[in-house]
């Protein structure tokens, strides 16, 4: 497995469906080997960084509010990996 680096976790908004919108934290990463992906996660596994957190990962709005929900987070990020590296990506030749 690559090593992972939590670039940001911030409050979005997602649209799973039309006019249908839910908030979300999009923890967004970098790979060694597969470049920047990010995941949506469920509000419910976050809380607001406190100001001292902030003070010292200012990228890190959103918090995870337990061990189980860092996993979870993980577990994600895995997931988002494989699913990236399942099928080779699209390549052709430019005249």
């Amino acid at each position: 497995m690559p090593r992972v680096t939590i670039l940001r976790r911030e409050l979005t908004v997602h649209y799973p469906a039309p006019r249908q919108a839910e908030e979300v934290v999009a923890v967004t990463f970098v790979t060694d080997a597969h470049g920047v992906g990010s995941v949506n996660l469920p509000l419910e596994s976050y809380r607001p960084a406190t100001p001292e957190e902030l003070a010292d990962q200012p990228r890190y709005r959103m918090v995870p509010v337990d061990p189980s929900a860092e996993g979870a987070e993980r577990k994600a990020i895995q997931e988002a990996i494989e699913r990236e590296t399942a099928q080779p990506p699209a390549s052709f030749d430019v005249p």
